[in-house]
């Protein structure tokens, strides 16, 4: 891209709260109601422009079922934002937050900023994560905590606007382009799964 960045934005979270849907919502892409779960790790990118600076989001999907969270870590190298998902009407979604987290400190990414998502509030009957809990959560991780709705395409576009604002703060176009020129991801040699991996996982499984 001339005259602009790149930044590697990560989706993390337990299996089913809605990362693809958001992913794909946010790419103004349909929603497949009888989608099949995320297997291994997939990306899209798309342009905005931040503060007159054309920036590139290569925005990672991931799933969320315990054995591949070894292989998310593996892709985390390089990470400009994360955003936490967590399904409402889950409380175990919610509570895995913590153990989410915790792996990602581990790494000690550099820079990285993120926010927590909560998804679906469409189904606010079957709501199971109260606003005390998540407020109890937020002053314990200082973290904010925003809520949407991927199906219903509400608030869709907060989480990607905040992590550009954490990232960015109050740069100015020539400091951003300054910081973040080098910050391309050579998506040529990453070895995400092939649709015919995940094909054949799916049959073993």
């Amino acid at each position: 891209m001339d005259d602009g960045v790149c930044l590697k934005i990560m989706i993390l979270g337990d299996s089913g709260v809605g990362k693809t849907n958001l992913l794909l919502k946010y790419m103004d892409e349909f929603i497949n109601e009888n989608y099949i779960a995320t297997l291994g790790i997939d990306y899209k990118t798309k342009n905005v422009v931040y503060n007159d600076t054309n920036v590139s989001l290569q925005i990672w999907d991931t799933a969320g079922q315990e054995r591949f969270k070894s292989v998310t870590k593996s892709f985390l190298k390089g990470t400009d934002g994360i955003i936490f998902m967590y399904d409402i009407t889950r409380k175990d979604s919610f509570l895995n937050l913590k153990h989410w987290i915790t792996d990602i400190n581990d790494l000690k990414l550099a820079n990285s900023k993120s926010i927590i998502c909560g998804n679906k509030i469409d189904l606010e009957e079957e709501r199971k994560v109260t606003n005390e809990m998540k407020e109890k959560l937020s002053k314990e991780l200082d973290c904010e905590i925003i809520e949407i709705s991927a199906k219903k395409c509400i608030n869709i576009n907060e989480p990607f606007d905040i992590l550009l604002n954490k990232i960015f703060g109050d740069m100015t176009k020539e400091q951003i382009i300054k910081k973040f020129v080098n910050n391309y991801s050579d998506i040529s040699s990453i070895s995400a799964l092939t649709l015919d991996e995940k094909k054949k996982k799916r049959k073993c499984c």
